[in-house]
């Protein structure tokens, strides 16, 4: 599985792109630290091909499938 990641300036640029669920303050933040690999797998298997993750302040769009975003 190949993962792109974008990361966006604006929020209001993400209203339509499903999060995964976070309820730390730093949302995805600390599990990123731990396992990388891991959080993407998680977010795309459990979410689906795009997904939206927080990491701290920042928010981030992963794409599974970037061949589907021309």
């Amino acid at each position: 599985m190949t993962v792109e990641q974008t990361t966006l300036q604006h929020t209001s640029q993400l209203p339509l792109v499903p999060s995964l669920p976070s309820n730390h303050i730093l949302g995805h933040l600390q599990e990123m630290r731990r396992d990388p690999m891991a959080i993407f797998v998680r977010a795309h298997r459990e979410v689906g091909d795009i997904v939206r993750l927080r990491m701290g302040p920042q928010q981030i769009v992963s794409l599974a499938r970037p061949e589907d975003w021309h």
